[in-house]
């Protein structure tokens, strides 16, 4: 904005495809589902009118992570299933209407009870001994393992006391369903994590890698094989961009099993060939259906333009475009860093360019830059490295000098004053008023140190700067008067103009 930068916007359009993906196989013809935050705020539905809105019935007084709400929608009784997405505050809600859940169900339970009284009373007890072998233990045994597949458990081999070639080809397909869905689960986030633009290291809670996506090993520069297997620290080669020392990576302690984190850190990150290359990037827990940290994974990118960026707008912001020295800012701020007892004496020096404005009149604007320029690179050889040395002004300067008296303050200004002997631009002399003042005492306000050496600078410049404009017009007048080349309109223009500016500074034709 006004050709200064401003932010950054970033658009995540992640979401757009979550309420089809979450509504693609519903079991019931009522059954939708959508996303809300831990206030009810609707923030994904297929219904894009809905987004934003309260789901009502979803408040603080939600007792767990998961579990169900009975309410009435349309006048229809319906079930609210609820859970927490992992990894973050959001809840999956799928509504469905009781009716159609618990009509086939009762239809189910009623034949299962009609069939299983006449079994009963035509089987006895020996046909029920014969149910309870071959027909409940495996079906408990496949209630099991259904639960472990819901929860992402490992399963482990199927065995039964008595075979049952139904209910294993049925648990078998299930298992078998259950496979191919986790596969599918499995090779989409690996896809995802094959094309964003981040590096992604994963490993457990030991810090061995266990996966690293494309973008990663290119920044480490070593092959897949070398990778997974190693310690993290093996292959992410991290040091502080301050001290330059190695930082280690790794679980901190008081991390929480229900804690989240988005912190993001800064380093340089020395590859295999050796080379360093500047990252942002971040730390946060794997954790299981339990939450429990089962490793980490590291998120970086590569920010060498981002950096360079960031270093020209603070270069911008604390120099001046025209001379490249300190701006006024900077000066300000550094006022108030080195105003401490350990910088006594503190000395502040104000300098303005005399006859800046006469030099744009009887020149141009260009000249008078150049005066400016000129003047800030002969005062800058001067100065010592720890000196700060800022243009305040259109004309004027500013110089803290941290340690330096009255004395050596005169004396540099001496120094600077005889730099300035014959430095001219197109003809104009270079003259420069100084004055100055010094913090001896910590109790003494730097404010009326700043405002004395601004005082005695123009009160310097009052003398200096007329004696200036008074030779500068003469040495201009005869120049031009002694210039053949110009037309005898131009001449007599010119000395229009040098008599008007004579007459006004009160300098005498016969001086």
């Amino acid at each position: 904005m006004d050709g200064e930068f401003v932010g950054v916007l970033s658009i995540d359009r992640t979401v757009e495809n979550m309420s089809s993906i979450i509504n693609e196989k519903n079991l019931y013809k009522s059954q939708y589902s959508f996303i809300i935050d831990g206030y009810g705020k609707i923030l994904v539905h297929s219904n894009q009118n809905m987004i934003q809105k309260t789901f009502s019935y979803f408040g603080a007084e939600v007792p767990s992570l998961s579990g169900e709400i009975n309410f009435d929608e349309g006048g229809e009784p319906s079930w609210a299933f609820y859970s927490a997405l992992e990894d973050s505050e959001w809840y999956l809600v799928t509504i469905v209407n009781k009716h159609e859940v618990l009509l086939p169900l009762y239809q189910t339970i009623f034949i299962l009870a009609v069939i299983s009284i006449i079994i009963a009373l035509i089987l006895g007890a020996f046909q029920s001994r014969v149910l309870n072998t071959r027909l409940g233990r495996p079906l408990i045994v496949l209630g099991n393992r259904i639960r472990k597949i819901s929860n992402g458990e490992n399963l482990e081999k199927l065995k039964y006391y008595h075979s049952n070639h139904e209910i294993v080809e049925i648990a078998q397909n299930i298992e078998k369903l259950a496979s191919i869905a986790v596969k599918d689960k499995e090779e989409k986030l690996k896809t995802i994590l094959f094309s964003v633009a981040d590096g992604v290291i994963a490993t457990d809670r030991k810090g061995i890698v266990e996966f690293v996506n494309p973008v990663a090993k290119a920044h480490i520069n070593r092959l897949e094989d070398r990778i997974v297997g190693r310690k993290i620290e093996e292959i992410f080669d991290i040091y502080s961009e301050t001290d330059n020392c190695k930082v280690a990576i790794g679980l901190p302690k008081s991390w929480g099993e229900n804690q989240y984190y988005n912190k993001e850190y800064y380093a340089k990150m020395r590859t295999q060939s050796g080379a360093e290359i500047p990252i942002e990037y971040s730390i946060s827990p794997i954790k299981d259906s339990k939450s429990k940290i089962t490793g980490m994974v590291i998120v970086f990118r590569d920010y060498t333009v981002k950096k360079k960026k960031q270093e020209k707008i603070e270069y911008m912001s604390y120099h001046d475009p025209l001379t490249g020295i300190y701006n006024r800012r900077y000066f300000d701020e550094q006022i108030i860093e080195l105003d401490k007892e350990e910088n006594l004496p503190l000395t502040i020096i104000y300098a303005d360019i005399n006859g800046l404005k006469l030099a744009n009149d009887l020149k141009d604007h260009a000249t008078g830059d150049k005066l400016i320029k000129l003047a800030a690179s002969s005062i800058k050889k001067e100065l010592r490295t720890n000196d700060i040395f800022s243009r305040i002004g259109g004309d004027e300067f500013g110089i803290v000098l941290p340690q330096t008296g009255a004395e050596a303050a005169g004396l540099l200004i001496e120094r600077i004053r005889a730099s300035l002997e014959d430095k001219k631009v197109e003809g104009i002399s270079l003259s420069i008023s100084f004055g100055y003042a010094t913090k001896y005492k910590p109790e003494e306000k730097i404010s009326s140190i700043i405002t004395d050496s601004d005082s005695n600078m123009y009160s310097n410049k009052i003398t200096e700067s007329a004696i200036f404009k008074k030779n500068t017009i003469i040495d201009f007048r005869n120049a031009l008067e002694n210039k053949h080349s110009m037309t005898l309109e131009d001449k007599l223009r010119t000395k229009k103009i040098c008599d008007v500016a004579m007459i006004e500074m009160g300098i005498k034709g016969d001086e």
